[in-house]
């Protein structure tokens, strides 16, 4: 074969594997009404816990703290199994193109060049009928909303879980954390 020949064959190998990932993200991708059913959990959660924090209940923020991890595993898991699978089957492909394409040595930087043009202008394309149309990505935005919901960074505490203090201290022991002491650290410093 000439090398011509080779080359629109590994441009229209690259145009069909840019347009089978974006078929396997419609197909495996986070679906709009499991992001509301995330959201609604991501809202419920949250709010139960800062019932749990005015009430000063300890084992509740701890059970709240436990699920909001099970929300987050389970929100990831409908993420990364979707591109493993996608994964597995790309480095399938891409193995029965090296087989058939070996003993020409340009295959690979061809294949990878015309992949990134088809993918980049693919990547144009929707963002510029998104721009063109004032549409947005829906699930990227509920996706970023059910993570700052869950995030306790973005929590009033400041990513910390503030428990009450625990009413089983002595009050020696609850003395010494006080920072209003006489003897604190900053007072001999200064002294």
């Amino acid at each position: 074969m000439t090398n011509e020949i080779i080359i629109i064959q590994i441009m229209f190998i690259a145009l069909g594997m840019v347009l089978f990932s974006s078929l396997l993200n419609r197909i495996f991708g986070l679906k709009l009404e499991d992001m509301k059913e995330l959201r609604e959990k991501g809202f419920n959660l949250q709010e139960r816990m800062s019932n749990a924090q005015a009430l000063g209940d300890i084992q509740m923020m701890r059970d709240l703290q436990l699920e909001s991890v099970a929300l987050m595993k389970t929100m990831m898991k409908k993420q990364l199994i979707p591109m493993c699978v996608r994964c597995i089957i790309f480095i399938g492909i891409f193995a029965v193109i090296g087989v058939i394409y070996a003993p020409y040595d340009f295959w690979f930087l061809t294949y990878f060049l015309f992949s990134l043009l088809f993918s980049f202008s693919a990547m144009g394309i929707r963002y510029a009928y998104k721009k063109v149309t004032h549409k947005e990505d829906k699930t990227k935005l509920m996706s970023k909303e059910l993570l700052g919901i869950l995030n306790p960074s973005q929590g009033a505490s400041g990513g910390i879980m503030q428990y009450p203090r625990s009413p089983q201290l002595n009050n020696d022991t609850e003395d010494n954390l006080s920072p209003e002491r006489d003897d604190s650290w900053k007072d001999r410093l200064s002294s």
